[in-house]
């Protein structure tokens, strides 16, 4: 059964919002495939890696190195430290 394009782009911006949402969370680190994979739903690594390349190629996210789902970087984003709590001398 083929999807409708209206459901592929659920599926698209379903997962483009939960990594945006896990880098704000995890101080802009991208997260694991597999974690990715549990988050949407998403049963196999060859979906999970072909959902990825979708998003790269409509220009959300750059993927580089050979652990895609740890080097995901999304375009137009930055991560920025805007404060830390300072306890006995120490960032925490």
């Amino acid at each position: 059964m083929k999807q409708t394009s209206e459901r592929v782009f659920h599926d698209i911006q379903k997962i483009f919002l939960w990594i945006v949402e896990y880098k704000i969370q995890h101080d802009g680190n991208s997260p694991a495939l597999e974690e990715l994979m549990r988050a949407c739903g998403i049963s196999s690594r060859s979906v999970a890696l072909y959902q990825l390349h979708r998003l790269q190629n409509a220009g959300l996210i750059c993927l580089s190195g050979r652990k895609q789902s740890r080097s995901i970087r999304v375009v137009g984003g930055e991560w920025r430290l805007t404060e830390v709590a300072l306890v006995n001398g120490v960032a925490k």
